[in-house]
């Protein structure tokens, strides 16, 4: 295979950040703790676990036990106690296979390290779908540039039109857009294809989002069942795609049928006199007065539009005579 056909491979973490951003590990040789003395962080980049899959480590643990130890750090607020900085999901695997004990590597992590690295481990997985990509690759942005994460998008927005030559250049974006290039060559990652492609997919529905994040559905087949707007039509397609595990042609032969029928229906919109012709004409190609207890219910409603115009002949007349007067 030429070098240049080679697939990516993502650095190691080491690779991503120096040895003194990544700390120090406090015990080098992995010993065993209490699994109820390891706390999960306040917050997690990982949101998603396949239930299938956590099945299958979970059965694996429980006959093996955990293999590679769990990277955790001295808790910052509870003494005695570790936060798990990754290995989630064998940490999870390990409680469901009710081990009491499990293996562990205490680093010696900041709260801004230690979030680094959770972020930089979940990006390596090889079950990551495009929503945590994308939204796991701004959380490091955001920690790289000590900004929000919504600023980060503005960022790369302005990068994106500074590149398009559509707006002018200065000094301070200068050093942000040194770091957004640092980062995403240490990730292998190209920013102005993040930024074009990618960054748009958190602008799907949410239903969307939520088939995508749990990995139901390819995000190609996701964007052609965006283009329906409304909800009942997009929901019945992506269930339907989901179960028959329908392909992107089939998907987006669906998609425009439903399009080309709501265009349709859009271009055809009767007037009120050409509406009372058709409905006029319908009534008396069917003979309804011939079906006399379906005649009996028209009769009625007939009834009721004749109060009505009496009814607006009465108020006309009424505001002729002031008028008048």
């Amino acid at each position: 295979m030429s070098k240049k056909n080679k697939p990516f491979q993502p650095l190691g973490i080491n690779a991503l950040f120096g040895e003194e951003e990544l700390g120090q590990e406090t015990d080098i040789t992995p010993h065993y703790v209490p699994i109820e003395l390891i706390l999960l962080p306040p917050s997690q980049p990982r949101r998603y676990f396949d239930p299938q899959k956590m099945a299958q480590l979970t059965d694996s643990i429980r006959v093996d036990g955990i293999l590679q130890p769990l990277v955790v750090r001295l808790h910052p607020l509870k003494t005695g106690y570790y936060e798990l900085v990754f290995g989630e999901r064998r940490y999870r695997g390990a409680k469901k296979a009710e081990l009491t004990q499990v293996p562990i590597i205490v680093k010696e992590l900041s709260d801004q390290q230690a979030q680094r690295l959770a972020l930089i481990e979940n990006l390596h997985r090889e079950d990551l779908n495009p929503v945590e990509e994308v939204e796991g690759i701004l959380q490091l942005l955001s920690l790289g540039l000590n900004k929000s994460v919504e600023q980060v998008i503005s960022d790369l927005h302005y990068l994106k039109n500074k590149k398009e030559n559509k707006v002018t250049d200065n000094v301070i974006r200068n050093e942000v857009e040194s770091t957004i290039l640092q980062i995403f060559n240490k990730l292998g990652q190209n920013w102005y294809s993040f930024t074009c492609n990618r960054l748009q997919l958190l602008n799907l529905p949410d239903d969307l989002l939520t088939a995508l994040r749990e990995g139901q559905i390819a995000y190609t087949k996701v964007k052609t069942i965006a283009k329906l707007k409304n909800l009942d039509e997009r929901q019945a397609i992506l269930s339907e795609a989901i179960a028959q595990q329908w392909s992107q042609r089939e998907i987006a032969e669906k998609v425009k049928e439903i399009l080309a029928k709501t265009a349709e229906k859009k271009r055809y919109q009767p007037t009120p006199p050409r509406q009372l012709d058709d409905l006029n004409r319908r009534i008396k190609k069917a003979k309804l007065w011939e079906k006399k207890e379906v005649w009996k219910k028209i009769k009625t409603r007939l009834k009721y539009i004749e109060e009505l115009l009496d009814s607006l002949e009465d108020e006309t007349e009424i505001m002729s005579q002031e008028s008048s007067s």
